[in-house]
C-alpha cells in the first residue's frame, strides 16, 4: 500500500485543499456559538453587578436582549449532539436564575436604594480615611 493512498494522507491533503481555498475559515461552529454565549452571559452579571451597585445609569438593557436572542437561536438548533444540548440546556438555566434575581432586585427600589446608599457611605469614608493623615 503506497503511504499516499493512506487515510491519513487523504485527510492532511483535504486540509491542505480548504486552508488553500479559505472557504471553512469563516464558519463558526456550535462549540464556538456556545462559548459565545457563555461569555455573553458572565458579561451580562458583570454589567447588572455595576449597575446595582450604582456604577451605571441604566440596566444593560441591549446585552440582555442580545443574550436571550442568542438562547432562542440555539434553543431552535436541532442538530446539537447530547453533550452540546447538556452545554445549552446548563446555561440557559443559568441565565434564567440570573433573570429572576435582577427581575427581583429591580421590582423593588428600596433595596436598591439601601445598596446605593451604603456605596455611597463607604465612598465617603474611604475620601475621608484618604485626607484625614
Amino acid at each position: 500500500m503506497a503511504n499516499r493512498d493512506s487515510k491519513l494522507a487523504r485527510l492532511a491533503q483535504e486540509r491542505r485543499e480548504k486552508n488553500k481555498t479559505g472557504a471553512y475559515e469563516n464558519q463558526v461552529t456550535t462549540e464556538d456559538r456556545l462559548a459565545r454565549l457563555e461569555e455573553d452571559i458572565r458579561r451580562l452579571k458583570v454589567e447588572f453587578d455595576v449597575f446595582f451597585n450604582g456604577g451605571s445609569k441604566r440596566p444593560p438593557y441591549d446585552t440582555k436582549l442580545r443574550v436571550e436572542s442568542h438562547l432562542k437561536q440555539m434553543g431552535d438548533d436541532r442538530t446539537l449532539n447530547f453533550a452540546q444540548r447538556y452545554h445549552y440546556n446548563s446555561l440557559a438555566t443559568r441565565y434564567a436564575s440570573f433573570r429572576a434575581m435582577w427581575r427581583r432586585s429591580l421590582a423593588h427600589p428600596v433595596a436598591r436604594q439601601r445598596r446605593h446608599s451604603r456605596v455611597q457611605f463607604f465612598r465617603a469614608r474611604i475620601f475621608v480615611t484618604m485626607f484625614r493623615r
